[in-house]
């Protein structure tokens, strides 16, 4: 298991000059992390001349709301890309050596409005000569951008990246809208439409992620597994894997063609990785999750399916945080 203690830095309104003059993002402001390895010495912003170290857990949460501000930010100011490539020898700076939290927005083709957005970077984000691999996170419903930054991924991120134990790659975590959050449920003018045609390319595009298939991969918890099922399993050739935490199936009434569940009967192409988990209190969700997985076992379908103990809240997803995501991100390790 990796420690859970780590440092931040906050530092509003900053932004790398070309993403703002496509007019891809609103930049708001940018969170770096600093963490200790499972065996390494600790690091933090004290190392940096920022004061102390402190050792407790910490929520990376910057002071303007990631929701409202985009309509209340004045333009930030723009910083040159770096330039030049860095020594192998060379000793590490604060940059290179600590993933970052960009607290952006992206323009919704869909709602014709800015959509609050966070993308994680890794350590030696700077030096990477090829697009990073990506992975999307979806919170459930009744959190919003910030869910999964709560459970602690962007902390685990950087400390399995920066011990060697996962390859670099970024996450994306979005802020996914009302109505076509809870009321679609896919196709034309439904939050998968929102996902592949407007999410996807703007922050790819803008952050110099990959657009292979094999490099990346979708979760969700809750309301948002069930949206990284649904696009994962309509779209198996763009996603290397799909984890599903809490999928509330049980409340889920699409048409079929935009059922996990009924897609998955009809044998079809699926991701190669599929994961998914629920808490042995979750009596409904755990039924239909189970259905879910018999419908792949009879198609001869490899997944994992795991039930833990827990309820439908926070405590359970933090438990299941570590295995998603490990599940996710190693197949990546091989160019």
């Amino acid at each position: 298991m990796l420690d859970s203690a780590f440092g931040l830095e906050g530092a509003a309104g900053v932004a790398q000059a070309d993403r703002e003059q496509r007019g891809l993002f609103t930049t708001l402001g940018r969170v770096r992390l600093t963490g200790r390895l499972a065996g390494g010495a600790f690091l933090c912003a004290g190392l940096f001349g920022l004061g102390a170290c402190g050792t407790g857990a910490l929520t990376a949460r910057p002071s303007t709301p990631s929701a409202t501000a985009s309509a209340k930010a004045t333009e930030p100011p723009a910083i040159s890309a770096p330039t030049g490539a860095v020594q192998a020898t060379a000793a590490p700076t604060a940059a290179e050596s600590d993933g970052r939290l960009e607290i952006t927005s992206y323009r919704s083709p869909l709602l014709q409005q800015e959509l609050p957005l966070l993308v994680y970077l890794p350590p030696g984000f700077d030096q990477a000569e090829q697009p990073l691999p990506v992975l999307y996170l979806l919170h459930g419903r009744g959190y919003d951008e910030w869910q999964w930054v709560d459970l602690g991924a962007t902390r685990l991120a950087t400390q399995a990246i920066r011990g060697g134990l996962w390859p670099p790659f970024a996450l994306v975590l979005p802020y996914q809208p009302e109505p076509l959050f809870s009321s679609s449920d896919g196709g034309p003018r439904s939050y998968e439409a929102e996902f592949l045609e407007g999410l996807m390319p703007a922050v790819e595009r803008g952050f110099h992620l990959t657009d292979r298939g094999s490099r990346r991969a979708i979760a969700g918890i809750s309301r948002g597994a069930v949206w990284a099922l649904e696009i994962a399993f309509r779209h198996p050739q763009q996603f290397s894997g799909v984890a599903a935490l809490s999928p509330a199936l049980n409340v889920n009434f699409p048409r079929p063609r935009y059922d996990p569940i009924w897609i998955a009967q009809q044998g079809g192409p699926l991701p190669p990785g599929i994961f998914m988990a629920v808490g042995d209190r979750e009596q409904t969700i755990r039924a239909s999750a189970e259905q879910l997985s018999q419908a792949l076992e009879q198609e001869g379908v490899e997944h994992v399916f795991t039930v833990k103990p827990g309820t439908h809240a926070q405590e359970l997803w933090t438990a299941l945080l570590e295995p998603a995501l490990e599940f996710l991100v190693q197949p990546w390790s091989s160019p």
